[in-house]
């Protein structure tokens, strides 16, 4: 067997060990539970420890919503989360500028349109700030569920710089203290044979750079949530459709300087 497919090999088995080794762990687990009378005490143990961490989970997770709810005693990972503030007339000219290029791309006419990062996390916040969902919620008036996400939430944040795209995001996470996870993801556009595709990576993760090695690229056809968020407004998902006819007729995409640029 060649030297150079030794280390493939050995893979392979690590693999399939890998694989298997929750299944293994809980036999022998079970094993050891009923043949090693002092295995019980660690049994209770962790029996015991999974109830605590679960009463740790019930009360930590009604701490942090209704701080949330109160807006007081909020952990710096989420003070700190960077949040646009934006307006019912910012989105209503922004959306006029995407809908003007919507139509002449159905059309089949040239189009090109621009946006900076404002524009982007405007269209992405439909013109509605924390705030204004916060008083509607409390007041108990009715709201819709991607409203209710920016309650328990805050919505992403999008910042061009480098010729890239940076994606924001913070999530409610009750398994840990703070009760939030939030990282930060670096999107580009690649053209390949005439068609273009979106990646993603994760760079930072709770504050904390993580080293290229570790990094997972994620590449898709043109799409995803940063481009669901330019061309979908505030559309139904029936629109589904047309909006991938839209996406269709893409030819070329740019970041120049501060600005991400789309030609039809």
């Amino acid at each position: 067997m060649p030297n150079d497919t030794k280390p493939k090999v050995a893979q392979k088995y690590l693999d399939v060990f890998l694989t298997f080794l929750p299944l293994i762990l809980l036999v022998l687990f079970i094993y050891l539970s009923n043949t090693v009378p002092a295995f019980a005490y660690v049994e209770w143990t962790l029996v015991i420890s999974g109830i605590g961490y679960l009463v740790f989970i019930y009360f930590n997770s009604q701490r942090l919503l209704k701080n949330l709810t109160d807006r007081h005693n909020l952990p710096k990972i989420y003070t700190n989360f960077p949040v646009y503030e934006t307006s019912e007339e910012e989105y209503r000219l922004i959306r006029k500028k995407m809908e003007t290029f919507i139509l002449s791309v159905e059309a089949d006419r040239s189009a090109q349109v621009e946006l900076n990062s404002n524009e982007i996390n405007s269209l992405y916040k439909k013109g509605k700030n924390i705030s204004d969902i916060n008083s509607l919620y409390k007041k108990g008036k009715n709201i819709s569920d991607s409203e209710t996400e920016f309650i328990f939430s805050l919505p992403n944040f999008y910042e061009i710089r480098d010729g890239k795209i940076y994606k924001y995001s913070i999530g409610f996470f009750p398994f840990s203290w703070t009760g939030f996870l939030s990282n930060i993801h670096e999107i580009e556009f690649l053209e390949q044979n005439g068609n273009y595709f979106t990646t993603q990576k994760v760079i930072e993760h709770n504050g904390k750079k993580i080293s290229p090695k570790k990094q997972s690229l994620v590449s898709q056809p043109l799409g995803g949530d940063l481009i669901d968020t330019i061309l979908r407004l505030d559309k139904t998902m029936d629109w589904s459709d047309s909006m991938k006819l839209v996406i269709s007729k893409i030819r070329h995409i740019e970041i120049s300087q501060d600005k991400l640029i789309l030609r039809a």
